[in-house]
C-alpha cells in the first residue's frame, strides 16, 4: 500500500480511495470505510479522475493499473461482493492500516 505515496498528484486519501474502487466498493460503502460522505467520496472520485485523465471508474482504475499505481492482481480480484459486511470490516481495517503507514513513511497526511 505505501508503494502509492507519490503516486503522481494523487492524495493518500485519493489513493486510498482509488483502491477502494478498484474492489468495485459503491460511494456509499467507502464512504462508510472511510468515514466521509458520499459528497466527499464523489468530489474525491472526480478528482481522482480528473488526475489520471479518466471519465469514469473502470478508466480510472484501468489507467492506474497500466501506471503502477495500483497493483492489479489476485487481492483485487478476489475482493468479496460489496453487500459482504466482513468486507467492510476488512477494508475498514485494511484503510487504517494504510493510512498510519503513510504517517509512518512521512507522506502528508489527508484529513477526511
Amino acid at each position: 500500500m505505501a508503494e502509492h505515496v507519490g503516486a503522481p498528484g494523487l492524495t493518500c486519501r485519493e489513493a486510498t480511495l482509488l483502491e477502494l474502487l478498484a474492489r468495485g466498493m459503491s460511494n456509499k460503502a467507502i464512504a462508510r470505510v472511510l468515514g466521509i460522505s458520499d459528497g466527499t467520496v464523489k468530489t474525491h472520485a472526480r478528482s481522482i479522475f480528473s488526475k489520471l485523465g479518466a471519465s469514469n471508474r473502470t478508466q480510472a482504475v484501468a489507467m492506474a493499473g497500466k501506471r503502477g499505481i495500483l497493483k492489479l492482481g489476485a487481492d483485487l480480484l478476489d475482493a468479496q461482493p460489496d453487500g459482504d459486511p466482513s468486507l467492510v470490516s476488512d477494508v475498514f481495517s485494511w484503510a487504517n492500516r494504510v493510512t498510519r503507514g503513510r504517517q509512518l513513511a512521512g507522506a502528508p497526511s489527508v484529513a477526511a
